[in-house]
């Protein structure tokens, strides 16, 4: 603030005011006199200012606007409000007793400051190897207005670590793609575009995430087979990234029953494990895998009723981060189709036990019966037993008259069925609508064929059917 006097006389004691803007904190004044002239009181509070001077001499030439030769100085300092625009005007005025005869210069033309305020921003959350803009201008002001390109320059103070870090057109920091996982605290600076050693800085935490890779796993196989039957399996591993995936390995641990014979490509074997390194697999790329192996035996069946039902699993794993890890693992499912069917027969009239093989004189009953199992995974559906009678046999289509509990005749076959509770049903020879019939003409031999539909045989099912001859 210059203050001065024009004439025509001297002065002492004037007045000069400073109306503060609001925000502004006062922290101290001075004076500073200059030729002829004095300086008189000049007190200060945080809110507030109070000057009188000392003596005022006439100007050396004072028809110039400006002083050149006797005036005062006072230097006015303090702290800026966060943001905002600051208008400071100052007047002076002569001491009671004294009159100024141009007062309209008494005072000054507004001082206005544009408040530079630079905001840490928020965190922002970048996906790896994808780089990315962050926005840094949203919440800063220039003299209370928001800061743009129009009126600011960004410029980056210190990058935290990133290699490449620019500054784009419209103000924004460029990360660059290849920036490596990490979180890094950047400090940006802003300056006035006018005045452009008006600035403040302010910082923004840029976390770039983990490289992530979506890897999925699909297994398909026979959803039957039958026993000792080859089986092929086929593994789709497939990459929907975004990233590509390192340390891709594959584990497919075949069920019990399952016998290794190959894959391609080979896979390291231990027991019923085998697995496969894939190395890296690209975004968006597929790995498949197929796996050749021999379904359980009969005896396997019949010894270890677990592998009658066949599921295979699979899985798929990485060194890179995998955001939905539900669909590293798949399964096929085959079920064994398998029944077991043993033959046997006894001497009714010698009341023999059942063999394999028997015999006796003619006319003597021989009793045929052949066991059933469903020993398979499966249902079988329209399951139909048949026999033939041999050649030297008359087949007794009246043969289980006497078991059959009603007064009906012509009963020639026996069924039992079920595991834990038998039941035993008997049928009529003829073919009408009971599932059995037993006839004495046809067939291989020429004297008359057993049939028998069991329709859906459910897993586990089991009975047997009967038939009687006599002996020729």
């Amino acid at each position: 603030i210059r203050v001065w006097n024009n004439g025509p006389s001297s002065v002492t004691g004037a007045t000069v005011t400073d109306s503060l803007p609001s925000g502004f904190t006062v922290t101290g004044i001075s004076c500073a006199a200059t030729g002829t002239a004095t300086c008189g009181t000049q007190t200060s509070t945080a809110s507030s200012v109070s000057i009188t001077t000392g003596t005022l001499s006439l100007d050396t030439n004072t028809a110039n606007a400006a002083p050149d030769g006797n005036f005062l100085t006072y230097t006015l300092t303090g702290t800026a409000p966060a943001s905002g625009l600051l208008s400071n005007t100052a007047s002076v005025a002569a001491p009671a007793g004294t009159t100024d005869p141009t007062a309209a210069n008494n005072t000054s033309a507004a001082a206005v400051t544009r408040v530079v305020d630079a905001v840490n921003d928020a965190t922002v959350n970048l996906a790896f190897g994808t780089g990315g803009t962050v926005t840094v201008l949203g919440n800063d002001t220039v003299g209370g207005a928001a800061a743009t390109t129009a009126n600011v320059a960004v410029t980056v103070q210190n990058a935290g670590g990133i290699t490449g870090l620019t500054v784009n057109a419209s103000g924004q920091l460029v990360v660059p793609a290849g920036t490596p996982a990490g979180s890094y605290t950047v400090t940006y600076q802003i300056c006035d575009a006018t005045l452009t050693t008006a600035c403040d800085a302010a910082t923004v935490t840029v976390n770039v995430g983990a490289a992530s890779a979506d890897l999925t796993i699909t297994k398909t196989g026979p959803a039957f087979a039958k026993p000792g039957e080859t089986i092929t399996y086929t593994l789709t591993v497939t990459n929907a990234g975004p990233n590509p995936a390192t340390g891709v390995t594959v584990s497919d641990t075949l069920p019990t029953g399952l016998t290794y014979v190959s894959s391609a490509p080979a896979a390291t074997v231990s027991g019923q494990t085998l697995s496969w390194t894939l190395g890296t697999l690209a975004a968006s790329a597929s790995q498949t895998i197929t796996v050749t192996a021999t379904a359980p035996a009969e005896a396997t069946l019949l010894s270890t009723p677990a592998t009658r039902t066949l599921t295979n699993t699979a899985s798929v794993s990485s060194a890179t981060t995998d955001p939905t890890p539900a669909n590293n693992t798949a399964a096929a499912v085959t079920q064994m189709v398998a029944a077991k069917l043993t033959k046997s027969v006894r001497n009714v009239t010698q009341n023999t036990t059942f063999g394999t093989s028997g015999g006796g004189l003619p006319g003597e009953v021989l009793e045929y019966c052949i066991a059933f199992e469903n020993i398979g995974g499966a249902p079988l559906p329209n399951f139909v037993v048949t026999d033939h009678v041999p050649g030297t046999t008359n087949a007794q289509t009246g043969g289980y008259d006497a078991e059959e509990a009603s007064a009906a005749t012509g009963f020639g076959v026996k069924l039992t069925r079920s595991t834990a509770n038998p039941t035993t049903s008997y049928f009529t020879s003829a073919a009408d609508a009971d599932d059995g019939a037993l006839s004495s003409t046809g067939g291989s031999f020429g004297r008359g064929t057993m049939t028998v539909n069991l329709g859906a045989l459910t897993v586990g099912d089991q009975g047997s059917v009967c038939f009687r001859t006599a002996i020729r």
